[in-house]
């Protein structure tokens, strides 16, 4: 699909979807919701996700399953309001009213991470399985007017070097910096990027790959760090344009 259609079909969607109320919500396999709007649906498949009322944290993805089927019931009688984007990969932000939010997260290179489906059995998507299509993704996203998710926030950054990497037993990292301080990466899901460039994530590659990647972090300085305004997401720049995005899924 060229860029212009995915552009026609986007606006297509928040035209004709808006003020629809979500008649069906529901939990499929694994962490996957299908959120009906009339005849059209919204599908949230392989990436991660987050509901919030309010700013308040419904459900994430990596919620039990029994807790992912309670609470996506809220989004029934709910009209859909709009869809808008928070990054270069076309990460997600569904409104609905009663200032509901669903926002999605790219976080390993999959197939689906979310689908519009239409009445006529259309659709649109974000395919993200490989370099190629994430750089399609890319491309698409500068159609847009993304939004701004993070805000800076004020931090003494002097000997906030990496000095060493820790990884637990499910080989999940952990920053070790030079004045002490510690940086983990869970219980959040995350990415790493590089100018604007998709590198590693959550779920993605070997140990050795991951391992490999994140050695380049070693010696490097974190210059900035950004919280998100509705939740605890959290974003690190560090020196030669590396960026670690981390992002809540979970209600507690």
């Amino acid at each position: 699909m060229e860029n212009e259609e995915f552009l026609n079909k986007y606006e297509e969607w928040n035209r004709q979807r808006k003020g629809f109320e979500v008649n069906r919500a529901f939990n499929s396999i694994g962490s996957n919701i299908f959120i009906e709007c009339g005849k059209g649906s919204i599908w949230v498949s392989n990436a991660s996700w987050r509901i919030s009322k309010n700013g308040q944290t419904l459900v994430g993805s990596g919620d039990l399953r029994s807790d992912i089927e309670f609470n996506i019931q809220q989004l029934v009688g709910k009209k859909y309001e709009k869809l808008e984007f928070s990054s270069q990969f076309l990460d997600a932000e569904f409104y609905f009213s009663d200032k509901i939010k669903l926002k999605t997260f790219f976080d390993h290179r999959n197939e689906n991470q979310w689908t519009l489906i239409f009445p006529d059995e259309s659709d649109i998507g974000v395919d993200t399985h490989n370099e190629e299509a994430i750089n399609r993704v890319n491309s698409r996203a500068k159609h847009f007017t993304l939004i701004e998710t993070f805000k800076k926030q004020d931090i003494n950054n002097e000997g906030l070097i990496v000095e060493k990497i820790i990884y637990d037993k499910n080989d999940q990292p952990t920053f070790c910096f030079e004045n002490g301080e510690i940086f983990y990466f869970q219980p959040a899901t995350w990415r790493v990027e590089k100018d604007q460039k998709y590198l590693v994530g959550y779920l993605d590659g070997d140990k050795e790959y991951l391992h490999s990647i994140l050695s380049q972090f070693i010696g490097k300085k974190m210059i900035s760090r950004g919280v998100s305004f509705d939740s605890m997401d959290e974003r690190c720049d560090f020196k030669e344009g590396f960026v670690i995005k981390k992002f809540t899924c979970l209600k507690k």
